[in-house]
């Protein structure tokens, strides 16, 4: 069958062209994504605005704010599967991590010594820092036990068993340190734990004041970059 095309054009047209071969193929643009540092999305949305002060349309973006997940993440529009997406998050300061504060981490005297004397640029006070050390190195602890048992012959018994433990180790030792990512040297105390099971001593670090401290300052961050889309009438979503 033949099929017969018909073409109509302008009047004035004084030349046609047909061209035959594959048309090139339509380009959707891709979406862009970008996952970053906290101060990432405002920055973004801060020289995008710049460049172009319509880029971001108030009645389209929205701004996602996850205190528990420490991240703020700026879409460009929900609706379009094209639009762009970025995201900043808040790290805890990569430097504290080897110290295994609130883990329930426990470690030998020995080999906190030796932690703590190649770590001993975080430490508050270096003098105390060094005997600190040096006690380590040496620990002896000397354990007393007192076991008392009672029967009043009416069928009530009593089982105890008390320990005390001596040692010249402080109960607690002062970093000085950032807590977070990118953030300015914080100083706050660390609890030294000591337990004793039979001959084997055990010591575990433990700080009330790190999870405060942190928590108070993520929040601090992140409302610090919350300003900057407040500002701008973009929504302001918090999970």
């Amino acid at each position: 069958m033949k099929n017969d095309i018909k073409i109509e054009l302008p009047e004035g047209t004084n030349e046609f062209i047909i061209r035959e071969g594959h048309a090139a193929a339509v380009v959707e643009p891709e979406q862009f994504r970008f996952d970053g540092l906290l101060p990432v999305p405002g920055i973004f949305y801060q020289k995008r605005t710049a460049a172009d002060a319509k880029y971001f349309d108030p009645a389209r973006a929205v701004v996602e704010v996850d205190y528990d997940d420490r991240q703020i993440r700026l879409h460009r529009d929900p609706t379009d599967p094209r639009a762009d997406v970025v995201t900043g998050t808040i790290f805890a300061e990569s430097k504290l991590k080897p110290f295994r504060l609130n883990e329930g981490a426990v470690w030998k005297p020995h080999d906190l010594a030796v932690f703590i004397r190649r770590n001993r640029m975080y430490f508050a006070d270096a003098d105390k820092t060094a005997q600190l050390i040096a006690e380590l190195q040496t620990l002896k602890v000397k354990t007393t036990g007192e076991i008392e048992i009672a029967d009043d012959n009416r069928g009530n018994t009593t089982r105890l068993f008390s320990q005390k433990t001596v040692t010249t180790i402080p109960v607690q030792m002062v970093l000085n340190l950032p807590i977070l990512s990118g953030g300015e040297k914080r100083r706050f105390p660390v609890d030294i734990h000591i337990d004793v099971q039979g001959g084997t001593i055990q010591i575990s670090l433990e700080s009330v004041d790190l999870i405060e401290m942190t928590q108070n300052d993520v929040r601090a961050a992140m409302d610090e970059q919350v300003k900057i889309f407040e500002q701008s009438g973009i929504p302001v979503l918090y999970k």
